[in-house]
């Protein structure tokens, strides 16, 4: 260790020689490209949280009033109440042709709470990015 000690010490110093380039111009290209794919997979779900009876027609009427009588299911959260009406089909009025022999049309739903819709989108995209890039220098 002394020894590596006392070569370090008698050493001369230490000389740089510049380095000068041998060419006169040149040019650099670069291609870069850059790839990406992209999958999305969406989900959309849509709840009835109630009951829902729609009716109507033309040269249709009801015998009597639209609105019929049901179930009603109600519940106190925190001094909160609420509640749904379950509809009583049974109770629902009648309809009948207004002036026979003409056209007529008559429709009637009834939807009760659920899952109503469920749309699913698988979406891929795909792109591609090319950058060139060239420099040209000269001495």
């Amino acid at each position: 260790m002394r020894l590596l000690l006392v070569l370090l010490l008698l050493a001369g110093p230490a000389g740089a020689v510049p380095i000068v380039p041998s060419f006169q111009s040149g040019t650099l290209k670069s291609t870069t490209t850059t790839k990406t794919k992209l999958l999305e997979t969406i989900n959309s779900y849509e709840y009835n949280t109630g009951y829902e009876w729609a009716v109507g027609g033309t040269n249709v009427a009801p015998s009597g009033s639209l609105t019929f009588s049901g179930n009603t299911n109600s519940q106190t959260i925190n001094g909160v109440t609420s509640g749904q009406s379950q509809l009583n089909l049974g109770n629902k009025p009648s309809f009948s042709v207004v002036n026979e022999g003409a056209p007529f049309d008559y429709f009637e739903r009834y939807y009760g709470p659920g899952l109503s819709n469920h749309t699913h989108i698988i979406r891929e995209t795909d792109s591609e990015t090319i950058t060139d890039s060239l420099s040209i220098f000269t001495q």
